[in-house]
Protein backbone atom coordinates (compact mmCIF):
# COMPACT_ATOMS: atom_id res chain seq x y z
CA UNK A 1 0.00 0.00 0.00
CA UNK A 2 2.83 2.53 0.86
CA UNK A 3 4.34 1.85 -2.68
CA UNK A 4 0.95 3.22 -3.67
CA UNK A 5 0.77 5.98 -2.01
CA UNK A 6 4.60 6.65 -2.88
CA UNK A 7 4.03 6.73 -6.79
CA UNK A 8 0.49 8.68 -6.34
CA UNK A 9 2.35 11.51 -5.14
CA UNK A 10 4.94 11.49 -7.95
CA UNK A 11 1.94 11.01 -10.02
CA UNK A 12 0.16 13.66 -9.21
CA UNK A 13 2.43 15.47 -9.83
CA UNK A 14 3.10 14.65 -13.19
CA UNK A 15 -0.72 15.13 -13.45
CA UNK A 16 -0.87 18.04 -12.43
CA UNK A 17 2.16 19.39 -14.33
CA UNK A 18 0.70 18.55 -17.87
CA UNK A 19 -2.81 19.76 -17.14
CA UNK A 20 -1.19 23.37 -16.15
CA UNK A 21 0.98 23.59 -19.37
CA UNK A 22 0.30 26.19 -21.52
CA UNK A 23 1.88 26.60 -25.48
CA UNK A 24 3.72 29.57 -24.77
CA UNK A 25 3.55 30.89 -28.72
CA UNK A 26 5.96 33.26 -29.44
CA UNK A 27 4.80 35.49 -32.89
CA UNK A 28 8.19 35.22 -34.96
CA UNK A 29 6.01 35.28 -38.01
CA UNK A 30 7.58 37.39 -40.87
CA UNK A 31 5.53 39.94 -42.44
CA UNK A 32 4.78 38.33 -45.25
CA UNK A 33 3.49 35.08 -43.11
CA UNK A 34 0.99 37.53 -41.16
CA UNK A 35 0.14 39.20 -44.70
CA UNK A 36 -0.56 36.50 -46.63
CA UNK A 37 -3.45 34.76 -45.40
CA UNK A 38 -5.25 37.10 -43.55
CA UNK A 39 -4.80 40.39 -42.29
CA UNK A 40 -6.29 41.05 -38.37
CA UNK A 41 -6.26 44.79 -37.22
CA UNK A 42 -5.52 48.07 -38.99
CA UNK A 43 -2.55 49.79 -40.67
CA UNK A 44 -1.49 53.04 -41.93
CA UNK A 45 0.68 55.42 -41.89
CA UNK A 46 0.52 59.06 -40.41
CA UNK A 47 2.19 62.31 -39.36
CA UNK A 48 2.08 62.97 -36.01
CA UNK A 49 -0.11 66.75 -35.97
CA UNK A 50 0.08 67.42 -31.78
CA UNK A 51 -0.03 65.51 -28.44
CA UNK A 52 -1.16 65.97 -25.08
CA UNK A 53 -0.47 64.13 -22.25
CA UNK A 54 -2.51 62.69 -18.89
CA UNK A 55 0.22 62.94 -16.12
CA UNK A 56 -3.19 60.76 -14.00
CA UNK A 57 -3.25 57.91 -16.41
CA UNK A 58 0.19 57.90 -17.46
CA UNK A 59 -1.09 58.11 -21.27
CA UNK A 60 -0.24 60.43 -23.90
CA UNK A 61 -3.01 61.26 -26.77
CA UNK A 62 -1.07 62.02 -29.89
CA UNK A 63 -3.29 63.60 -33.05
CA UNK A 64 -2.31 62.22 -36.01
CA UNK A 65 -2.53 62.65 -40.10
CA UNK A 66 -3.64 59.41 -42.15
CA UNK A 67 -1.30 59.58 -44.90
CA UNK A 68 -1.98 55.93 -46.11
CA UNK A 69 -4.31 52.79 -45.21
CA UNK A 70 -3.05 49.07 -46.02
CA UNK A 71 -5.53 47.46 -44.05
CA UNK A 72 -8.69 47.68 -41.85
CA UNK A 73 -11.11 51.06 -41.73
CA UNK A 74 -10.42 54.23 -40.83
CA UNK A 75 -13.41 56.97 -41.32
CA UNK A 76 -11.69 60.48 -41.51
CA UNK A 77 -8.27 62.06 -42.50
CA UNK A 78 -7.41 62.90 -38.78
CA UNK A 79 -7.40 60.09 -36.21
CA UNK A 80 -6.50 59.82 -32.44
CA UNK A 81 -3.75 57.63 -30.97
CA UNK A 82 -3.70 56.67 -27.60
CA UNK A 83 -0.66 55.28 -26.09
CA UNK A 84 0.35 54.05 -22.67
CA UNK A 85 3.80 54.36 -21.52
CA UNK A 86 6.43 51.72 -22.03
CA UNK A 87 6.71 50.66 -18.56
CA UNK A 88 4.29 50.15 -15.66
CA UNK A 89 6.82 52.40 -13.75
CA UNK A 90 7.58 55.03 -15.62
CA UNK A 91 5.45 58.67 -14.52
CA UNK A 92 4.80 61.26 -17.49
CA UNK A 93 5.19 63.95 -14.60
CA UNK A 94 8.72 63.51 -14.41
CA UNK A 95 9.36 61.71 -17.94
CA UNK A 96 9.38 64.48 -21.29
CA UNK A 97 6.37 63.22 -23.61
CA UNK A 98 8.96 62.03 -26.50
CA UNK A 99 10.14 59.21 -24.35
CA UNK A 100 6.78 57.85 -23.73
CA UNK A 101 6.64 56.04 -26.74
CA UNK A 102 8.80 53.30 -27.27
CA UNK A 103 9.15 53.79 -31.32
CA UNK A 104 10.92 56.52 -33.36
CA UNK A 105 7.81 58.96 -32.81
CA UNK A 106 8.20 62.45 -33.35
CA UNK A 107 6.42 65.49 -34.65
CA UNK A 108 9.12 65.44 -37.84
CA UNK A 109 8.94 61.68 -38.66
CA UNK A 110 5.87 60.00 -40.25
CA UNK A 111 4.96 56.86 -38.38
CA UNK A 112 3.73 53.12 -39.58
CA UNK A 113 1.04 52.39 -37.24
CA UNK A 114 -0.09 48.75 -36.60
CA UNK A 115 -3.22 48.21 -34.22
CA UNK A 116 -6.27 47.41 -34.14
CA UNK A 117 -10.45 48.39 -34.74
CA UNK A 118 -11.49 50.99 -36.67
CA UNK A 119 -12.75 54.20 -37.08
CA UNK A 120 -10.44 57.17 -35.93
CA UNK A 121 -9.40 56.27 -32.70
CA UNK A 122 -6.64 54.27 -31.63
CA UNK A 123 -4.08 52.69 -29.41
CA UNK A 124 -0.25 52.42 -29.92
CA UNK A 125 2.41 51.78 -28.29
CA UNK A 126 1.61 49.00 -26.05
CA UNK A 127 3.77 46.30 -24.72
CA UNK A 128 2.99 44.17 -27.13
CA UNK A 129 3.28 46.40 -30.14
CA UNK A 130 6.60 45.30 -31.91
CA UNK A 131 5.46 46.59 -34.94
CA UNK A 132 5.23 49.82 -35.11
CA UNK A 133 7.71 52.57 -36.11
CA UNK A 134 8.85 55.33 -37.47
CA UNK A 135 9.39 56.06 -41.44
CA UNK A 136 12.87 56.94 -42.09
CA UNK A 137 14.87 56.21 -45.53
CA UNK A 138 16.14 52.90 -44.43
CA UNK A 139 16.20 50.15 -46.81
CA UNK A 140 13.85 47.72 -44.12
CA UNK A 141 11.25 50.32 -43.97
CA UNK A 142 11.43 51.10 -47.19
CA UNK A 143 11.21 47.71 -48.38
CA UNK A 144 8.43 46.96 -45.81
CA UNK A 145 6.24 49.73 -46.85
CA UNK A 146 6.52 47.92 -50.64
CA UNK A 147 5.53 44.53 -49.02
CA UNK A 148 2.70 46.50 -47.23
CA UNK A 149 1.21 47.88 -50.57
CA UNK A 150 2.25 44.70 -52.79
CA UNK A 151 -0.33 43.23 -50.14
CA UNK A 152 -2.66 45.52 -50.02
CA UNK A 153 -3.01 45.93 -53.62
CA UNK A 154 -3.35 41.71 -54.02
CA UNK A 155 -6.05 41.51 -51.44
CA UNK A 156 -8.56 44.22 -52.08
CA UNK A 157 -7.97 44.47 -55.75
CA UNK A 158 -9.00 40.89 -55.47
CA UNK A 159 -5.81 39.60 -57.94
CA UNK A 160 -5.15 36.19 -59.46
CA UNK A 161 -1.97 34.10 -59.90
CA UNK A 162 1.75 33.48 -59.18
CA UNK A 163 3.30 36.00 -56.92
CA UNK A 164 7.12 36.28 -55.74
CA UNK A 165 8.00 38.98 -52.68
CA UNK A 166 11.84 40.28 -52.32
CA UNK A 167 13.09 42.11 -49.36
CA UNK A 168 15.76 45.15 -49.63
CA UNK A 169 18.71 42.59 -50.91
CA UNK A 170 16.05 41.31 -53.45
CA UNK A 171 16.17 37.27 -52.01
CA UNK A 172 12.80 35.68 -52.01
CA UNK A 173 10.87 35.87 -48.73
CA UNK A 174 7.61 34.67 -49.77
CA UNK A 175 6.11 33.03 -53.32
CA UNK A 176 2.67 31.20 -54.04
CA UNK A 177 -0.67 31.38 -55.55
CA UNK A 178 -3.77 33.85 -55.14
CA UNK A 179 -6.95 33.12 -56.66
CA UNK A 180 -9.49 36.67 -56.32
CA UNK A 181 -7.51 37.78 -53.17
CA UNK A 182 -7.00 34.52 -51.70
CA UNK A 183 -4.24 32.22 -51.32
CA UNK A 184 -4.71 28.90 -52.57
CA UNK A 185 -2.16 26.05 -53.24
CA UNK A 186 1.27 25.65 -51.63
CA UNK A 187 3.18 28.75 -50.15
CA UNK A 188 6.52 28.90 -48.55
CA UNK A 189 8.20 32.27 -46.38
CA UNK A 190 11.64 32.28 -46.00
CA UNK A 191 14.17 33.89 -43.65
CA UNK A 192 16.20 37.31 -45.13
CA UNK A 193 18.97 34.86 -46.35
CA UNK A 194 16.59 33.17 -48.45
CA UNK A 195 16.73 29.74 -46.33
CA UNK A 196 13.13 28.05 -46.17
CA UNK A 197 11.00 28.94 -42.40
CA UNK A 198 7.43 28.10 -43.38
CA UNK A 199 5.59 25.75 -45.48
CA UNK A 200 1.44 26.22 -45.60
CA UNK A 201 -0.55 23.67 -47.82
CA UNK A 202 -3.53 25.81 -48.19
CA UNK A 203 -5.81 22.97 -49.24
CA UNK A 204 -4.76 20.54 -46.95
CA UNK A 205 -4.97 23.66 -44.09
CA UNK A 206 -1.13 22.23 -42.49
CA UNK A 207 1.56 24.54 -41.95
CA UNK A 208 5.50 23.29 -41.04
CA UNK A 209 7.73 25.44 -40.08
CA UNK A 210 11.79 25.21 -39.39
CA UNK A 211 15.00 26.51 -38.11
CA UNK A 212 17.65 28.09 -39.97
CA UNK A 213 19.54 24.81 -39.64
CA UNK A 214 16.95 22.98 -41.46
CA UNK A 215 15.32 21.59 -38.42
CA UNK A 216 11.39 20.91 -38.31
CA UNK A 217 9.88 23.26 -34.96
CA UNK A 218 6.33 23.09 -35.90
CA UNK A 219 3.84 21.17 -37.21
CA UNK A 220 -0.11 22.05 -37.65
CA UNK A 221 -3.02 20.13 -39.19
CA UNK A 222 -6.88 21.32 -39.25
CA UNK A 223 -9.31 18.91 -39.99
CA UNK A 224 -13.41 19.51 -40.38
CA UNK A 225 -13.22 18.90 -36.70
CA UNK A 226 -10.13 18.39 -35.35
CA UNK A 227 -6.66 19.82 -34.93
CA UNK A 228 -2.88 18.24 -34.81
CA UNK A 229 -0.41 20.53 -33.17
CA UNK A 230 3.31 19.28 -32.61
CA UNK A 231 5.90 21.53 -31.27
CA UNK A 232 9.72 20.08 -32.02
CA UNK A 233 12.90 20.38 -30.28
CA UNK A 234 16.33 20.02 -32.20
CA UNK A 235 14.28 18.18 -34.72
CA UNK A 236 12.49 15.60 -32.47
CA UNK A 237 8.74 15.94 -30.92
CA UNK A 238 8.31 17.78 -27.55
CA UNK A 239 5.05 17.75 -27.12
CA UNK A 240 1.44 16.90 -29.40
CA UNK A 241 -1.87 17.72 -28.69
CA UNK A 242 -4.99 16.45 -30.39
CA UNK A 243 -7.83 18.39 -30.05
CA UNK A 244 -11.19 16.75 -30.79
CA UNK A 245 -14.31 19.25 -30.84
CA UNK A 246 -17.99 18.69 -32.05
CA UNK A 247 -21.42 19.08 -30.91
CA UNK A 248 -21.25 16.01 -28.42
CA UNK A 249 -17.91 15.95 -27.12
CA UNK A 250 -14.46 18.18 -26.87
CA UNK A 251 -11.55 15.92 -26.46
CA UNK A 252 -7.88 17.18 -25.72
CA UNK A 253 -4.69 14.57 -26.31
CA UNK A 254 -1.76 15.86 -24.79
CA UNK A 255 1.50 13.95 -25.28
CA UNK A 256 4.53 14.60 -24.14
CA UNK A 257 8.06 13.87 -25.19
CA UNK A 258 11.55 13.71 -23.30
CA UNK A 259 14.71 15.20 -24.74
CA UNK A 260 15.62 12.30 -26.59
CA UNK A 261 12.19 12.51 -28.38
CA UNK A 262 11.17 9.08 -26.02
CA UNK A 263 7.39 9.23 -25.45
CA UNK A 264 6.85 10.15 -21.92
CA UNK A 265 3.11 10.83 -20.93
CA UNK A 266 -0.26 10.85 -22.66
CA UNK A 267 -2.79 12.99 -20.57
CA UNK A 268 -6.45 13.25 -22.15
CA UNK A 269 -8.77 15.97 -20.99
CA UNK A 270 -12.56 14.73 -22.16
CA UNK A 271 -15.67 16.63 -21.60
CA UNK A 272 -19.15 15.54 -23.17
CA UNK A 273 -22.70 17.45 -23.70
CA UNK A 274 -24.65 17.13 -20.88
CA UNK A 275 -28.42 15.86 -20.99
CA UNK A 276 -29.01 18.11 -17.41
CA UNK A 277 -30.51 21.53 -18.43
CA UNK A 278 -28.11 24.43 -17.47
CA UNK A 279 -24.87 22.20 -17.60
CA UNK A 280 -24.06 22.18 -21.11
CA UNK A 281 -20.62 20.02 -20.65
CA UNK A 282 -19.80 17.54 -18.22
CA UNK A 283 -16.14 16.28 -17.36
CA UNK A 284 -15.58 12.76 -18.08
CA UNK A 285 -12.91 10.11 -16.80
CA UNK A 286 -9.92 10.51 -18.71
CA UNK A 287 -6.52 8.23 -19.32
CA UNK A 288 -3.40 8.57 -18.30
CA UNK A 289 -0.59 6.52 -19.48
CA UNK A 290 3.16 7.44 -18.27
CA UNK A 291 6.01 5.41 -20.10
CA UNK A 292 9.89 4.84 -19.00
CA UNK A 293 12.30 6.21 -20.90
CA UNK A 294 12.80 2.73 -23.09
CA UNK A 295 8.98 3.27 -24.20
CA UNK A 296 7.81 0.83 -21.98
CA UNK A 297 4.31 1.64 -19.74
CA UNK A 298 4.88 2.70 -16.35
CA UNK A 299 1.42 3.38 -15.31
CA UNK A 300 -2.22 3.20 -17.01
CA UNK A 301 -5.92 4.55 -15.78
CA UNK A 302 -7.97 7.04 -15.52
CA UNK A 303 -8.11 10.76 -13.40
CA UNK A 304 -11.22 13.07 -13.52
CA UNK A 305 -10.44 16.63 -12.88
CA UNK A 306 -6.97 15.71 -10.89
CA UNK A 307 -8.51 13.04 -9.01
CA UNK A 308 -7.56 9.62 -10.09
CA UNK A 309 -10.34 7.02 -10.46
CA UNK A 310 -10.79 3.33 -11.05
CA UNK A 311 -8.68 0.31 -11.62
CA UNK A 312 -4.94 1.70 -12.35
CA UNK A 313 -2.11 -0.91 -13.38
CA UNK A 314 1.34 -0.33 -13.06
CA UNK A 315 4.15 -2.14 -14.70
CA UNK A 316 8.22 -2.32 -14.16
CA UNK A 317 10.74 -1.19 -16.23
CA UNK A 318 10.86 -4.08 -18.71
CA UNK A 319 7.33 -4.11 -19.34
CA UNK A 320 6.19 -6.96 -16.95
CA UNK A 321 2.93 -6.48 -14.96
CA UNK A 322 3.93 -5.23 -11.83
CA UNK A 323 0.28 -4.29 -9.75
CA UNK A 324 -3.00 -3.02 -9.67
CA UNK A 325 -4.96 -0.76 -7.93
CA UNK A 326 -8.72 0.43 -7.56
CA UNK A 327 -9.01 3.96 -6.95
CA UNK A 328 -12.32 5.06 -5.56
Amino acid sequence: MKRVWLFMIVLMIAVKTVGNISCSIIDDRTLTERLFWSTKGTIFTCKWLSSESNPKKNTLQITALVTEVFFGSIDRDTIILTTGTPDDDIDLRNKPKDTIIKTNMTGNIPMLVYTVGSGHIFSYGGTGDHESKGIDNGKGVLNELDLLRQFSSIIHNKKSGNFRFYNSSKIIVAEGNYKKGSPVGDWKHYYDDGTLKTENDIKHKMTKTYTQRGLITSFEQTYKDSTVQIAYRDGLPKQKILTIRNDNMNLTEWTEYSGGGRLQQVKNFLKTKSKVSGSPWVDKPARFIQYYGNGNIKADGFYIIEKVVGLWKFYNEDGSFDYEYEFK
